[in-house]
Order: structure tokens, then sequence, then C-alpha cells
């Protein structure tokens, strides 16, 4: 690695010290300034008094504390050229510039919608963090470099300014883990790490968020090998070039909320309620529905929206209106006159001693009582699925096992299999049981939603009300 390479190591811990000389030198200028118009009113009372030495020390003292003023001055201004403020004007500025770049723009595009990039990782990498030090609390804390400094306009309302305002220290407070991915993997990736604390915390991180984000620095190097960049060693183009990729990203999941959307028959304009009771109808699940909300919507706010403290704000929203939905059901079905004849009631016990048969019929009319439309399939020829059940455009193959012992891999592999027969949008495999470790480790990476003996008799209290 080169001395270029190591020095931008520490660059944002410089301006945590530039930062704490500046507030230094601020306080030591109040002081001869103050000083300095005292030796001024003594020189006129020494004058009025007719005592020539005194005047005369006064003089040369007022002298002295003017000199060191204006030395101040000059130091807090050289100090000011590599300030917070002067640091993310410098990322700003090649921001704008990457901006006009065509070619670059397509490419980061292109590679945001093909990459598994972590967001929540992206959004804190291009901020300007300085590490403090919390004699408290006994630990490091991570803090935005301040930019009160700026005073131009047209700077404050470029994309970049816009969004390191939008992030406040409670956001960063609040999200220490993310942050801390952030920083260690955006200023030491490039270079050698020096501290084994940091080269620690390193090692520990998921090797999925490893992996992509090394990958971002490899297109990062490629794009400078091939002339669209330029400054592969300074710290602010790289800054900028991750706010490029986030800002691509974001639109990136925009785009694909508002087809998510379009494809159950809405949009962006829709109500919050009627989006909820849709999806909610289609089986979508509460934070998926907060997701699509929340990212579908984020072009009408420039993509200011902070994604970890707005999901947590529609997620309430969204279990409100589920809430809402559920208690509304169920007072229709109190009030309707069926609801006087007997509903059949069924215990754990007596699902234990069913037949395969009879435990797919359960499985069916279960599905049938939380709301869906139900069908068995032929018992041979079934494809790997024992019912379909539909609810608005969701298709749910279900495979029904009524098993003494853990399910293992080939259900799983059946109803993966099954699942794409019959074109369903949501595949299930439904036990009395458990499951085995391999079988939910396969169903994890197919997609596959597991019901293990817990659920099942969770959602057979829910019915049995």
């Amino acid at each position: 690695m080169s001395r270029e390479t190591d020095k931008t190591n520490s660059k944002t811990g410089e301006i945590t010290v530039i930062i704490n000389k500046i507030k230094v030198l601020k306080v030591i200028l109040s002081i001869t300034t103050v000083l300095s118009i005292l030796m001024l009113f003594a020189v006129f009372i020494c004058l009025s008094l007719g005592q020539k030495i005194a005047c005369i020390s006064c003089t040369a003292l007022l002298v002295g504390f003017g000199i060191a003023s204006c030395v101040l001055l000059i130091t807090i201004a050289s100090l000011n050229k590599n300030s917070p403020s002067a640091f993310m004007k410098e990322i700003n500025g090649f921001v704008e510039s990457y901006k006009t770049n065509e070619s670059l723009c397509k490419i980061v595009d292109n590679y945001a919608e093909s990459s598994s990039i972590k967001i929540f990782i992206l959004e804190f990498t291009f901020l300007p963090l300085t590490i403090k030090k919390d004699l408290y609390n006994n630990c490091e804390c991570y803090m935005i470099a301040n930019n009160r400094n700026i005073s131009s306009e047209d700077t404050k309302n470029t994309d970049y300014f816009k969004f390191v305002n939008a992030f406040s220290q409670t956001i960063i407070d609040k999200h220490f883990y993310n942050v801390q991915c952030a920083f260690l993997l955006r200023d030491y990736c490039r270079t050698i790490l020096k501290n084994n604390r940091d080269i620690i915390r390193l090692q520990s991180l998921p090797n999925s968020i490893k992996d992509s984000f090394f990958d971002v620095n490899e297109l990062y190097i490629a794009l400078h090998n091939q002339g669209l960049l330029e400054n592969q060693q300074d710290q602010e183009a790289y800054y900028a070039f991750l706010f490029l990729l986030y800002m691509a990203d974001k639109k990136h999941f925009c785009n694909l909320a508002k087809t998510a959307l379009e494809n159950y028959g809405l949009s962006v304009d829709d109500s919050k309620e009627k989006v909820i009771d849709t999806l909610y109808n289609n089986d979508i699940d509460e934070q998926s529905i907060a997701f699509y909300i929340l990212a579908a919507n984020s072009e009408k706010f420039d993509y200011l929206d902070i994604w970890n403290e707005e999901i947590d704000k529609l997620k309430q929203i969204v279990s409100g209106r589920i809430r809402y939905i559920k208690e509304k059901e169920k007072i229709q079905r109190l009030s309707e006159k069926n609801q006087k004849q007997e509903t059949v009631r069924f215990d754990i016990n007596d699902i234990d001693l069913m037949t395969g048969a009879q435990f797919e019929w359960f499985i069916s009319y279960l599905f049938s009582k939380l709301g869906y439309s139900t069908e068995m399939t032929k018992a041979s020829g079934d494809q790997g699925v024992d019912v379909i059940a539909r609810k608005g455009k969701a298709v749910v193959a279900i495979q029904a096992k009524c098993y003494s012992k853990p399910v293992g891999n080939h259900a799983i592999m059946e109803a993966v299999a099954g699942a794409k027969y019959y074109n369903a949008t949501k595949t299930m495999v439904v036990t009395n049981n458990g499951f085995t470790k391999s079988a939910r480790e396969l169903a994890q990476a197919n997609n596959v939603v597991l019901w293990d003996r817990t659920i099942l008799k969770e959602k057979m209290n829910e019915i049995n009300e």
C-alpha cells in the first residue's frame, strides 16, 4: 500500500482533531480580543492622566494582543480549509461532477439493479463521520461532522448536503451497529488495518456484508482503471461514489416497490388504507407492506426518507390497520346467522391420530377458516402439493405432513417442485411435528414457509375462538 493510501485511513479522525483545535483557538481569540479592547481603554486613560510610561506599556500590550489576534485569525482560516465544511464541499463537488457523467451513472444504476449490496449499510457510508471517545460510558461513539459553517444556498440545495442534513445524531446513535459496519468497511477495506481492535471488529462482520462491500470497492477501482473516475486515492471522491451508488440503490428499490404495487392494481397515489387492505388480503406480511409503502413513495420526498426511522412508524400504522381489519371480520362473523351453528373444534391430540389423508383434509379446512378458498389436489399425481389455498391474487401451495418424527428435506423439495407446477406465489409445508435442521435451511434457501407443531396449535386456537 502507498503512503497516500495509508493517509486516507486517518482523515476522518483528523477532522475531529481539527474541530477541537478550531474551538480552542476561537476561545483564545475571544480572550485576546477582550484584552485588546481593555488595553485600548487603558491607553486613553493613561493619556488623559498624563502617565506616559504607563501609556507606552499599554500601547505595547495592545500591539501584542493585536498581533496575537491576527495570528489566531490566520491559523483558524488555515484550519477551516481542512474543516468538515471544506471536506464535505469537496465530496459534494465530486458528486455533482459524477452526476454529469452519463456513462458512469448508467454503470452505477445497472450495478445497483444486479447486486445484493445492503442499502442499510450504504446509507451511512457517505456521511462525514468522526469518532469520539465517550468517557462517561468508556466506549467509542460516532458523530456527524459539523456542517453549520456552510452558507452558500446553492451548496445547501444539492443532493449530497440535503441527505447529510437529513441524518440526525439520534439516528446515528440508534443504529450504532450499522454505522460501525459502514465506518469499518468504508474506511478500512481499501487500506491496511493498523488497529488490532478494528481488525477483530472487521473479521466479526457477516461474510455476506463484507463480500458485497469489497465488491463495491472493486467496482470503484475498475472504474478508475477504465478512466471513468479520477483521483482513486482521494477519500472525498470515494465517499462521493458511495453516495452515487446509494442514490441508485434507493431509486431501484423505489421502482421495484412501485412495480409490486402495480401487480396488485395499486399505485403510489392510493391511500395507505387501500394499499394495506389490498396487500393484506393478498397474504402479504406486515413488514413487507410497510416496506412497499415507504419504498414506493420515496421518490415523492426526493428520496430523503430515512429508512430505519420511517419503517418503524409505518409498521405501527400497518399493524393498527390490520388489527382493525381482523376485528371487523370477527364482528361480521359473529353477527352472521350461521354462527349459531356449532363450530367443529379440534385439539392437537386429535390431529396426531389422523391419517395422512385426514390431515390433508384438516389443513384444507383450517385455511378455509383463515379466510382462504381451498381445494385438495388428487391423491395420485399431486406433484408434491396436497392443498391449494387462494386469497386475492395469492396462490399458496401447501404440503401437509402428519408425522411422528421431524420432517426432512424430501418434503421441502416436493413442495418447491409442486409450487412451480401450480404457479403458486407462496410455498408452505405444514406438519404436526417439527423439521430437521437441514430441512429448515433448505426451506429458507427456497423461500418456503414452515408451520411446525407450535404454529399449527396457534392457528387452531384462532379458529377455535
